[in-house]
């Protein structure tokens, strides 16, 4: 059968079917001079072509690519019915000898005006033109001596070479009567043949020496081995044949001992002893585990992915309707299988093939063959393929790639349209060392460590719980989540701050979330704004400063009504007190004029502070003024480092201030005792200036 890949216009495939003649006289019984050709038009798209005529042309060359022509006939009128269609090759143009006397010789076929089809090489069928030339030679004794040449045998058939070893006189010394009559006298072999010449061996007196029993050996006699002289040293057990008098036997099990080298423990026995067996966890089945589990523990699962949903089947359409999907990879096959459910107005009409990864050659899953309206099949698992192995090109290979599977409907039922629908899936067992299933509940004396998990959640590992690095969340199918309510979205699920929230969850958007800085039940968490987007988020809104003053410690005091759309209302709000001292914050960020911390960069009015770790009480800052000493670090951009050489120029009961290195501007400044309130420091790009709203926010 020889394929070619599809045209502008159709795809063609052909079989020599016919042996062809030699063109020299030859008798009556000589083979035919024509090869039947046979092959199937398809359209473009793969369905059969039209019925009607074709006009193709047929050649003949030495070599797949260029060479040289050596047989040519057409165009041909050539009928085409339900696709297929055959032809005499060599019956308009007859068929040479030089046609095929090369060694290769490649056909090629050209439809219509179409550009030429790739050639394909002939197979041995057409060369029953050369074989024909064997016919002329049909004789019995036709090869004369005057057919050869003598030269050839001249060096052999010289007779002056021959003559030494022919002539008569040099054999006669050997040949002469006279020359052996001296062996060939009586007299002269006599003295061998007179009986009384062997008369002394003969005699019966002289044989008796050797028959005696006396002087037989013992064991002659008695037949023993032990009568035998000079035995080898043999082993006891040799001479008694008892088991206990080998040496070196093994250790047979015992009770409170273990099982000898080589061995395991297979059960016990009913005294007790232990019943070992030699067969080593080498020997045991990869897919054995649920066996020696009694069924608990499984290392094969079985995984599908599913093609696109109720497909329309089109009516009438011979090249079909296609889909595909791609499989992921799981791992190796102990089985493939391809589910297909599909409606029909009569499936004895329709076919199924499917392709997989890199295989040019579609399997056959169903050819018609079954009545009714529907078909729901398990290819190759509940129902055999029609043509194909499956199993042969990829049990124990990785099936990931893409597959895809066309239904074809040639004959038109409902009038055209589409004719029912189709879903399918392919599916595959597999035997995994990457995970085990356990079915029934898992006991655990001691801890259980998850793993640091950064793959993505989809619907294939539903469920799955991980540690993420920072806090434990599970997989809903399409988004890693918080475990134990801590996603901040009520009150129950309160997180411990904004931090912890978005360690928690790392798709969290800003927003308002419940927080329960305390721990403990949840009774008195409260909602707080949180900035889960500044230079990677997790910042808690703990408070606004007006710009006139605070009335009371702003750091230690709720004061005002805690507003979590951080609006101004000319007043001065926090939560300060049920935030900072429970938190081991090490990072402030302030904003002035106003709360978005983009909007207020874009005015130079954003500063960043970084100190001491761990501290959750403190008396007159963020943290004790000792934790700031002459050493902490600032910056006044969204990201980045953070700069050193702060200084504190003030930190008591009425003031916190905050000064770049060598006080040479300040930044941002909050002042009670005095009065006033924020202040943008030209080392912010500010006119040194006080009166400044302020937002705060801790990490």
């Amino acid at each position: 059968m020889v394929r070619w890949p599809a045209s502008t216009a159709c795809a063609l495939t052909v079989a020599l079917t016919a042996a062809v003649s030699a063109l020299l006289p030859l008798p009556a019984w000589a083979v035919p001079s024509v090869a039947m050709i046979e092959g199937a038009l398809t359209t473009q798209a793969g369905g059969p072509a039209a019925d009607g005529d074709y006009f193709l042309t047929f050649a003949i060359y030495d070599a797949d690519k260029a060479g040289n022509q050596l047989f040519a006939e057409g165009p041909l009128a050539v009928t085409v019915q339900g696709g297929h269609f055959s032809h005499q090759l060599g019956s308009k143009t007859p068929l040479t000898q030089a046609a095929i006397n090369v060694a290769t010789p490649w056909l090629q076929v050209q439809v219509g005006t179409d550009p030429a089809l790739a050639r394909k090489p002939l197979g041995s069928t057409l060369y029953a033109v050369r074989a024909g030339m064997a016919e002329g030679l049909d004789c019995s004794g036709c090869v004369q001596t005057s057919h050869l040449d003598g030269s050839v045998l001249k060096a052999y058939a010289k007779t002056t070479d021959l003559a030494v070893y022919a002539k008569a006189s040099d054999l006669g010394a050997y040949a002469k009567t006279g020359d052996l009559s001296a062996y060939a006298k009586t007299g002269d072999l006599s003295a061998y043949a007179k009986a009384s010449d062997l008369g002394a061996y003969a005699k019966t007196s002289d044989l008796g020496d050797y028959v005696k029993a006396a002087a037989l050996a013992p064991v002659a006699a008695s037949g023993a081995y032990a009568d035998l002289a000079g035995t080898p040293n043999l082993a006891k057990v040799a001479i008694s044949g008892s088991y206990n008098d080998l040496t070196n036997l093994p250790g047979n099990p015992t009770l409170g001992k273990s099982c000898g080298t080589g061995l395991w423990l297979k059960g016990f026995k009913a005294d007790g002893s232990l019943d070992c067996t030699a067969l080593a966890p080498a020997d045991l089945p990869g897919d054995g585990i649920d066996e020696i589990s009694n069924g608990l523990i499984w290392n094969q699962f079985t995984d599908s992915q599913s093609g696109t949903p109720n497909v329309a089947i089109p009516d009438g359409l011979g090249a079909g309707i296609a889909d595909s999907l791609t499989f992921p990879d799981i791992g190796l096959a102990q089985k493939v299988w391809i589910q297909v459910d599909l409606t029909n107005s009569d499936i004895s009409k329709l076919k199924i093939e499917a392709y997989s990864p890199g295989n040019p050659n579609a399997y056959l899953l169903y050819d018609g063959g079954k009545t009714g309206t529907a078909l729901s099949a398990k290819f190759n698992l509940d129902l055999p393929i029609v043509a194909g192995d499956i199993n042969g090109d990829w049990v124990g290979k990785n099936i990931k790639g893409i597959w895809s599977i066309t239904v074809k409907d040639p004959y038109k039922n409902v009038g055209g349209g589409s004719d029912g629908k189709y879903s399918w899936s392919v599916a595959i067992q597999t035997l995994s060392n990457k995970k085990v299933l356990i079915k029934g509940n898992l006991i655990v004396q001691g801890s259980v460590q998850m793993a640091d998990d950064s793959g993505a959640c989809t619907s294939s590992n539903a469920g799955a719980i991980r540690w993420n690095g920072k806090a434990f969340q599970g997989c809903n199918g399409s988004a890693w989540i918080g475990l134990q309510g801590n996603d901040g979205s009520s009150q129950a699920a309160a997180g411990k701050d904004c931090k912890a929230i978005k360690n928690a969850n790392n798709s969290s958007a800003d927003g308002v979330y419940w927080i329960d800085p305390n721990g403990g039940t949840t009774s008195d968490a409260f909602q707080v704004f949180c900035d889960m987007t500044t230079d990677g988020g997790g910042w808690t809104f703990f408070g606004h400063v007006n710009n006139n003053y605070v009335g009371g410690t702003f750091f230690q005091s709720n004061i005002g009504t805690y507003r979590t759309d951080r609006a101004d209302d000319n007043t001065s709000y926090s939560r300060a007190a049920d935030i900072l001292p429970l938190l081991s914050h090490t990072q402030m960020m302030v904003t002035l004029d106003n709360f978005d911390p983009i909007s207020a960069k874009s005015a130079n009015k954003v500063v960043f502070y970084q100190y001491t770790v761990g501290h959750k009480g403190f008396n007159l800052g963020p943290v004790p003024c000792s934790d700031l000493g002459s050493g902490f670090s600032y910056r006044t951009a969204l990201t980045g480092a953070f700069s050193t050489g702060g200084t504190t120029n003030s930190c008591d009961g009425g003031s916190w201030y905050t000064r770049t290195a060598g006080s040479a501007a300040y930044l941002v400044l909050f002042n009670n005792g005095a009065g006033y309130a924020n202040y943008w420091g030209s080392g912010m790009g500010g006119n040194d200036s006080w009166y400044h709203d302020g937002w705060w926010y801790v990490r």
